[in-house]
């Protein structure tokens, strides 16, 4: 019948058959205007015919044929129309965040301990009943997180749904070393914006650099979402050990005794210590090097260092690592390389002093007596003669960079400024700066240092000048009585002045005994601490009295200071020789060539070229500056004067460009130094190359390695109070992940009812209608006519 009523009426969009379709007006008059209209329409149709001249019958059908079509055209008036209200289900949404940081890979998962990314598979695996059963009534999400939200692509799935073992999505390898929770779930959030959401899951081990931000507990707050966390990992910490930095210098020489500086870092370990044994190892031959043992505290880096002697010439790669006691939870992170390029050939030391004093004689035929010791010693007196020694004498003092180029370390004893010119001050004080030369201070009566204050050498010198005396002399305070020599912190991590009778031995106790006489240093200068520049430090301090006693002084007696490119070493005293009367010859020579080596590496690493690049730090942080120095030794390089240098900077994540801008320099003079910042993106190593045309071939280059301040794999522990503070924040629940599979049940329905604008199909306008009303104004003519009416 609809299809019949359908076809008579033409319908296109709306038909009877349609659910929903209701008959409407496009007037809706009242039921009263009806009755009156209708009764209107039959009085007028009967008054028009009553007093007419005809059959009684037939007046009446007329009269009744008027009264429909009145009807007719009233209802044509009102409009009737088929109306279809059109509506939309609009599905909630289900959003799955799938934790893909490098985490992941920690094996802490049961007695058996698994990885956590196996325990998230089993988890996604085990909730297939519930992700074909959302997919069926609801809309489902994957995504990714580490440092933020990214979509996972989903496989083919069949009409049927996901067959048993098969993981909703496809999963790339867990790499991310950063987790931002927050800002994940926030931008998860902000993807299904202003559409319906039932449930937020969060497949995780909860480690985070940031917990539940107040924005995003606002934001949870407002959205209603409830989100359940699954908690990967073992819920209790298990410790964890890391080699969180080394330093170890670049270069050394042969048979040096190298320190490597070690920080170990220990999580998860509770209130107590935790012993563990640290190792220096030779990478190539798997040969332990050195080794200790240092108790590490939770939350506190404890600071070790290690010591071996470079046997082998050439590259050689070591290998700290951290063994520890039991069980780890990432042993990634126990070991780290430590490159070191060792030469083999002698140290070249000028050694220049005024007069021959006891600390000249024994310091010169200790010079002499080293194998790895190439000396020129030189007396220089006030009336300008000289006397040459040493195993390689030389017969005038250098007088250009090219003559002080092939020494390494350069020792100043108690001469006068005077008898050097005063290029040849800056000369040696470029040679320092630029070079990386050691300079070894000896102090003396007479001269050094009162005499090299206002030289172009004071720059040179650990601590500024004393206060003016009352007779406005410039001569240092010296020690009254004689003193104790012994070790600051700072010694040990040079490794030097180890005077013990090994070298790790313990410093000797007749160097502190102050009943042995030998050992007392009867001249020291007084170095106040507030004269120390500050970056000085100190190496040994002046004990007068007993060190165990209150009333004892301590002073600094050997200090330190790097500059430019080099390194100083102050020694306020001249009787290291005194030594010699409790071992013979050991102790100053325990004492001077340690320091001599230690000077002398920082000129290793750049003999024989023309210019270097200095990377400060080079282990840096993601997001800080990393400091770039170009340093040029040959002056050739700077005949074009240029205004900045280029350097391009190479990582993983792509390349950078940075100028380096020269420092200023007096008029006239070509800078030598270009300094600039680069601020690293992305975490890995980054290789420095100078692109500039005007160093092409010279093969600069540097490297530093940048990490996250909050590096995922530096603190590998899970954090399920995270994930419990979620729940309790949205009103979802923690689930375990074997509860996923009936994840569906706990879902709030979400979904909407969307109503949209209505289908209408007018009636009015259709032909059958006019036919209709034609057929009943024909009707009432033709009767009309066959009664005879007019």
């Amino acid at each position: 019948m609809s299809e019949f009523f359908g076809k008579l009426f033409g319908l296109r969009e709306v038909t009877l058959s349609d659910p929903g379709v209701r008959l409407e007006l496009a007037r809706e008059w009242a039921p009263w205007v009806w009755a009156f209209l209708l009764l209107a329409a039959t009085a007028f149709a009967a008054w028009s015919y009553w007093r007419l001249i005809g059959p009684v019958a037939a007046r009446a059908s007329l009269a009744t044929l008027r009264t429909l079509t009145i009807a007719a055209l009233l209802v044509m008036i009102a409009g009737p129309q088929l109306v279809k209200q059109s509506e939309r289900i609009e599905k909630d949404w289900v959003v799955v965040l799938v934790d893909r940081s490098a985490s992941m890979k920690i094996a802490d998962v049961g007695d058996s301990l698994g990885q956590r990314e196996d325990q998230l598979r089993q988890a996604l695996i085990a909730g297939v009943p519930s992700w074909n059963a959302i997919r069926a009534d609801r809309n489902l999400l994957f995504l990714g997180f580490d440092a933020g939200a990214y979509d996972l692509k989903a496989p083919d799935v069949a009409a049927t749904g996901l067959t048993p073992g098969t993981l909703p999505v496809t999963l790339n390898d867990p790499e991310g070393r950063r987790t931002s929770l927050a800002r994940s779930i926030d931008q998860a959030l902000r993807r299904v914006a202003s559409r319906p959401v039932a449930g937020l899951v969060v497949i995780s081990d909860g480690k985070s650099d940031e917990g539940l931000t107040r924005p995003l507990q606002r934001q949870i707050e407002a959205r209603q979402v409830p989100i359940f966390p699954v908690p990967l990992g073992s819920p209790t910490p298990i410790p964890d050990f890391a080699v969180a930095r080394v330093e170890a210098p670049p270069a050394a020489f042969k048979d040096d005794l190298i320190p490597v500086s070690v920080e170990v870092e220990g999580r998860g370990l509770g209130e107590g210590p935790a012993e563990v044994r640290v190792e220096l190892v030779n990478e190539l031959t798997g040969e332990v090097l050195a080794q200790t043992s240092t108790q590490v505290v939770e939350g506190k880096p404890s600071r070790v260092l290690l010591t071996s002697k470079a046997e082998t010439a050439g590259a050689s790669s070591w290998l700290v690592r951290v063994v520890p006691p039991a069980r780890d939870v990432s042993p990634d992170n126990n070991a780290a390389r430590v490159a070191i390029y060792i030469a083999d050939r002698p140290i070249r030391v000028a050694y220049f002093d005024g007069y021959p004093r006891w600390e000249y004689r024994y310091l010169k035929n200790i010079l002499v007596r080293e194998a790895s010791i190439k000396s020129s010693a030189m007396l220089l007196a006030g009336d300008k003669r000289f006397i040459q020694e040493g195993s390689d004498p030389i017969a005038t003092i250098p007088r250009t960079p090219e003559e002080w180029a092939p020494f390494d370390v350069l020792i100043m004893g108690d001469v006068r400024a005077s008898l050097f010119g005063e290029e040849q001050l800056k000369q040696i004080k470029e040679h320092v700066a630029r070079r990386g030369a050691g300079l070894l201070w000896i102090a003396g009566p007479g001269s050094t240092p009162t005499g090299w204050f206002g030289t172009h050498l004071a720059d040179l010198l650990p601590f500024g000048a004393a206060k003016q005396s009352a007779g406005g002399g410039l001569g240092m305070p010296m020690w009254l009585k004689p003193v104790k020599m012994a070790p600051a912190p700072a010694a040990e991590r040079y490794a030097v002045l180890r005077l013990g009778s090994s070298a790790d031995g313990a410093w000797p106790e007749d160097l502190s005994n102050p009943a042995i006489e030998w050992s007392n240093l009867r001249w020291a200068q007084r170095l106040e601490r507030s004269m120390l520049k500050p970056t000085a430090e100190v190496l040994a301090n002046a004990v007068a009295g007993d060190s165990a006693t209150p009333d004892s002084e301590s002073l600094p007696l050997v200090v330190t200071m790097r500059y430019g490119a080099g390194r100083i070493i102050y020694v306020a005293t001249d009787e290291i020789w005194r030594l010699r009367y409790g071992r013979g010859e050991v102790l100053p020579e325990r004492f001077y060539v340690p320091l001599l080596r230690l000077l002398a590496r920082d000129s290793l690493s750049r003999t024989g070229k023309p210019a270097f690049i200095e990377v400060n730090p080079t282990a840096a942080l993601v997001d800080q500056p990393v400091s770039v120095t170009l340093r040029v030794l040959d002056e050739s390089l700077l005949a074009g004067r240029p205004a900045a240098v280029a350097i391009r900077v190479t990582s993983q994540a792509g390349d950078g460009e940075v100028e380096l801008r020269p420092e200023q320099v007096p008029d006239g003079e070509s800078p030598t130094t270009f300094t600039g910042t680069y601020v690293p993106t992305s975490p890995g190593q980054h290789t420095i190359a100078v692109t500039d045309a005007a160093f092409a071939g010279l093969g600069l280059a540097g490297k530093f390695t940048a990490a996250f301040a909050q590096d995922e794999l530096r603190d590998p522990q899970t954090d399920h109070a995270l994930l419990q503070s979620l729940a309790d924040a949205s009103g979802g629940k923690v689930l375990q992940p074997a509860q996923l599979a009936g994840l569906n049940g706990m879902l709030p329905n979400r979904q909407v009812r969307v109503v949209g604008a209505a289908n209408v199909e007018t009636l009015w306008d259709k032909p059958i209608v006019w036919v209709i009303l034609m057929v009943l104004l024909a009707g009432e003519w033709i009767g009309r006519r066959l009664i005879r009416l007019s």
